[in-house]
């Protein structure tokens, strides 16, 4: 295989062997063909590592690793240590994309020299189809237009509609044992200094599974969340980010708490929420309160926070019956 690649494209694969010959054959297809594909059998009990075997077999392009499980987080950081390509992209086992979605995304990285390039996607979730376009024109700009536009959602935490520069990853690794790694890996890449363009063409057809880990509610996901704060949050403190970015770090990390606290909390019966809230008001004290405050959520939101906070489950349910579910949520 040749040195200089133009692309290395990495999917972490487990368990996926339902899924997962379409995803290859939506990959081996693209217009673009100088790339290397990096698969990761990330200790599936299942036929994948079979099947990522047999396309390796099948086309020089693909490479095979296959390792105890570690997570996409671990899968992911064993392919970025052996890629070889100009730009990195990703693929999840269970979605595909459209056969020009990295020559599109190439030619928009090129045009643009961009660290990061991202397209819109198509999220398929039973029998409806929804196409997530963030902007009508083409979003480009340096670290300061990336930070408003990732913190504002707008810029999505997922890695697979992305096309990054591999001298911007550099030596930044996914966090092991956590859950939502993507975001651990793209909050430290945009405090890069960097160039980010977002083009408005739908090119990656994400797929919502039933058995997605977003769905669930649990202890782990609550404790998920205030290690999340708390990281952001010293994040923030970090001498390498500008004082731009610290204030967005911040009002983030409570924002994202409060969506998951509320999340687990009003979805699922906690038997220790006193031991959480009393955490929650002891570690984030004033600053929880003031976010609430200041925040531009509706009322009826900011008064469902301060009972779920509280404590007060049975009144933030009555809330919700009285006034909807909607107006809280």
């Amino acid at each position: 295989m040749k040195e200089n690649l133009k692309l290395s494209i990495i999917v972490p694969v487990y368990n996926s062997e339902q899924y997962l010959r379409k995803c290859l054959d939506s990959i081996l297809n693209q217009t673009l063909s100088d790339f290397e594909l990096i698969l990761v059998n990330d200790g599936s009990k299942d036929a994948s590592g079979d099947i990522c075997d047999e396309y390796n077999s099948r086309d020089s392009r693909v490479k095979v690793i296959h390792s105890k499980n570690q997570g996409h987080g671990g899968a992911r950081n064993l392919a970025l240590d052996i890629a070889r390509g100009e730009y990195i992209g990703w693929v999840d086992s269970d979605d595909w994309i459209e056969a020009d979605m990295f020559i599109t995304l190439y030619n928009a990285a090129n045009k643009y020299n961009a660290d990061i390039t991202e397209c819109a996607y198509i999220e398929h979730d039973g029998n409806s189809v929804k196409i997530t376009v963030n902007s009508d024109g083409i979003v480009s700009g340096n670290q300061e237009i990336a930070l408003v536009e990732f913190f504002s959602s707008r810029m999505s935490p997922g890695l697979w509609n992305k096309l990054y520069k591999r001298e911007i990853i550099g030596d930044t690794r996914f966090p092991a044992g956590r859950i939502h790694v993507d975001f651990y890996f793209n909050v430290l890449i945009v405090m890069k200094s960097l160039t980010y363009v977002r083009i408005p063409v739908a090119k990656y057809h994400y797929i919502v599974r039933d058995s997605n880990i977003t769905n669930s509610y649990s202890h782990q996901k609550l404790r998920e969340a205030i290690y999340l704060y708390e990281y952001t949050n010293n994040l923030a403190s970090a001498n390498f980010v500008k004082p731009f970015a610290k204030e967005l770090l911040k009002k983030d990390a409570i924002n994202r708490f409060m969506v998951r606290y509320r999340q687990v909390v009003s979805n699922m019966q906690l038997n220790k929420q006193n031991i959480y809230n009393y955490y929650i008001r002891k570690e984030l004290g004033f600053s929880l309160f003031y976010f609430i405050i200041t925040s531009k959520l509706p009322l009826k939101t900011k008064v469902s926070n301060f009972l779920l906070i509280l404590n007060q489950r049975r009144l933030q349910r009555v809330l919700h019956k009285c006034i909807g579910k909607k107006a809280v949520s």
